[in-house]
């Protein structure tokens, strides 16, 4: 369930369509840590279902996400 919750918190925290480093991502969840194994595997799915972008150092929601436009 710590999963869960914290992929909840990351993908409400990215839902307002703005972008964020991974160390404000990790805060709004349990984990202690960007490496940490559950919010690694958050990122990478999200990143493998093509649902972020982390160019510059910044995680967005893709357009996929928001196929109405951008809040």
């Amino acid at each position: 369930t710590t999963v869960v919750t914290a992929a909840n918190a990351v993908f409400d925290k990215l839902s307002n369509g703005s972008a964020y480093s991974r160390k404000e991502l990790v805060k709004v969840t349990s984990y202690k840590a960007t490496n940490s194994s559950g919010f690694e595997a958050i990122m990478m799915v999200l990143k493998e279902l093509k649902h972020i972008d982390n160019s510059g150092g910044r995680c967005a929601f893709t357009d996929k996400v928001f196929p109405h436009g951008r809040p």
